[in-house]
């Protein structure tokens, strides 16, 4: 999921869910990786309400939560494109299409969010 540090007209919050991008996070990293660009892994922050939401009664034993870390869409733009470039025939057909749809969908927010220096994090979310 991604989140933008504020709203940008015309992004709605179905455009930033990723939940095929969840789901080949592994592949995606490795293929960011061979790509030579920045995993979207690496854009991760949340906060104390994503991590408890994320961890339930498991965030009781954390001393500390680190600060929220907003990127710069920039950046994240560089491994969207580089990711729609390099998936090809690496998914399944149909998984393929969600992947390249959701991808699609982040580029086209990234586009925006650089153009008016909004920053982004990457979250994940079941």
């Amino acid at each position: 999921m991604l989140l933008l540090d504020r709203n940008l007209p015309g992004i709605s919050p179905d455009d930033l869910e990723g939940r095929q991008i969840f789901a080949e996070q592994k592949l995606l990293d490795n293929l960011a990786e061979k790509c030579g660009v920045q995993p979207l892994s690496d854009f991760t922050s949340m906060d104390e309400v994503d991590c408890a939401d994320f961890l339930g009664d498991d965030i009781e034993g954390l001393d500390e939560i680190p600060s929220v870390e907003w990127f710069d869409a920039s950046q994240g733009l560089v491994t969207v494109e580089a990711l729609l470039e390099a998936i090809g025939d690496e998914v399944t057909a149909d998984a393929n299409k969600e992947l390249e749809a959701e991808l699609e969908s982040f580029r086209a927010v990234l586009k925006s969010a650089a153009k008016v220096d909004v920053r982004f994090r990457y979250m994940i979310a079941m």
